[in-house]
């Protein structure tokens, strides 16, 4: 499977953008680059850069969840770096975790609404650290509806796509 991030994904994108910040909401979009299964953006210039990866978990559901996405971004001008969001196409039942699991690592997420991310920044470097390492990636959760959500990626070309966000935002 390879990345497909069209359109929908750049909207989805953008109107994600619309929680961290209307600006990058208006800023240009370029594509780095394609690495297997995950692929490399960036929006705005200098201080206001943002960049980021984008991989979608195979395959396609049935139960009509068709926009589904792991996101990893780095924002230099909030020293914001590795920040995981998980999307599943669906809002999360409210008050209620997502499980991570890569290999024999877990990790508990919060939810809120149709997103899921980390409790702090501790935690999205030990989970980008083992999605580098890893194989896949499988996400559990728990709809509005009280029916389970599980979806899988697969974290080939996740390394080198995460070092070209570095090397455009200037991560050390």
């Amino acid at each position: 499977m390879y990345a497909r991030c069209s359109g929908y994904a750049l909207g989805f994108l953008l109107g994600a953008a619309v929680l961290a910040g209307s600006a990058w909401a208006q800023q240009t979009v370029s594509k780095l680059g394609e690495y297997r299964d995950w692929t490399a953006y960036m929006s705005g210039h200098d201080a206001s850069r943002i960049c980021y990866i984008v991989g979608e978990p195979a395959p396609a559901t049935a139960d009509g969840r068709a926009l589904r996405y792991a996101y990893v971004s780095h924002r230099p001008a909030r020293k914001a770096w590795s920040v995981v969001m998980i999307y599943p196409g669906t809002p999360y039942k409210a008050a209620t975790e997502a499980t991570v699991e890569i290999g024999k690592n877990r990790f508990a997420l919060f939810t809120y609404r149709d997103t899921a991310w980390t409790e702090d920044a501790e935690t999205d470097a030990r989970l980008v650290k083992a999605m580098r390492a890893g194989r896949t990636m499988t996400v559990h959760g728990t709809d509005s509806d009280g029916n389970p959500i599980v979806d899988q990626y697969s974290l080939n070309g996740f390394l080198a796509a995460y070092r070209r966000i570095g090397e455009a935002c200037n991560l050390k």
